[in-house]
Order: structure tokens, then sequence, then C-alpha cells
């Protein structure tokens, strides 16, 4: 009987590790009340690790007047490319996608954490667009997300394809 309820605590320890976190999905367990008089923090939830990470952000800077990629065309080259956060005026990370003559710039370093960041992209002399975004991270219902609060382009018209994600910005 001893090694029953010794078996049984080390059990219940065991679990209640890490604010009862296990592998799966989460859960509120059979018997709470027994979590609860070993979890001095109240937690009684079972739960897997949930991470979504942030949307990237994609952009395809097009000519207004045809709709032409303007890198595919020869306007701009993506060594020309500059991006500058103008809150700690630093430059900011991105990556050129080449692709059957689809050209993209992708930032993905936005909302890892909770910020604001207001990046300017200049080729060249030319100011292209300016990207405000504020990214709120939040963790609700077992599960860590991304919610960006606020998205708005300057300087340049542009549009959102629902479809893919890209935002098509009018030089």
């Amino acid at each position: 009987m001893k090694k029953l309820i010794g078996l049984l605590f080390f059990t219940l320890v065991f679990i209640n590790q890490g604010c009862n976190k296990i592998c799966g999905e989460c859960f509120t367990p059979p018997a709470p009340f027994l979590f609860e008089l070993i979890d001095k923090k109240g937690c009684n939830k079972i739960c897997g690790e949930c991470f979504t990470p942030p949307a990237p952000f994609l952009f395809e800077l097009i000519d207004k007047k045809t709709g032409e990629n303007l890198f595919t065309n020869g306007t701009y080259e993506a060594s020309q490319i500059e991006l500058k956060n103008m809150i700690n005026n630093r430059s900011f990370e991105y990556t050129f996608i080449a692709e059957n003559n689809h050209n993209v710039i992708e930032i993905t370093s936005i909302g890892w954490r909770t910020e604001t960041v207001k990046i300017l992209l200049s080729i060249g002399n030319d100011d292209i667009f300016c990207l405000l975004v504020d990214a709120e991270v939040l963790s609700e219902d077992c599960c860590t997300f991304t919610r960006f609060t606020e998205i708005s382009i300057e300087i340049s018209e542009f549009e959102l394809n629902p479809e893919t994600g890209i935002y098509i910005i009018k030089v």
C-alpha cells in the first residue's frame, strides 16, 4: 500500500511540473483538485506547446501604368534595395525572392515579439514605401501567436492580394 501511495504521489508531482504541461492537446485533468493540492500556482490545465509564427510580409513592386514587375522589366535591381527601421535608424533584414520572373521582397522578422516598426524601403535615391506595423504577441488557450493591430503603407498606392498575401506596391 505504501508503494502504491508513493507511486501515485510521484506521478502527480511529475505531471504537475512546468504548470502541468505534457505532450498533446490542452485538457483539464479528470481530478483537478488533486493537482491543486500539489500545485501552489493553481494552474490545472495540461497543455501541449502551441506556437503560430507570425506571417511574413511580401511585396511586389509594379509599374502603376503598365502593371509590370519593376525588377523583371529592369527598372530596379535587387542590389539597390535598402530597408531601414525609422524608429531606431537601423537596417532591416529582408530576402529578395526571384522565381519565374516574379520578383518579391520578403520580410520575416516582424512580429516575433511585441513591437512597433516603421520601415522605409528605398531603391537608389527613391523612397518607395513606408511600412508601419504594430505587432502584439499574445497567449490564449495554451497557444502563442502574433496579432498585427496596425498595418499601414505610406508613400505609394498599394493593394493586398487576398489569395497570395502579397502587397502589390504601385510605383
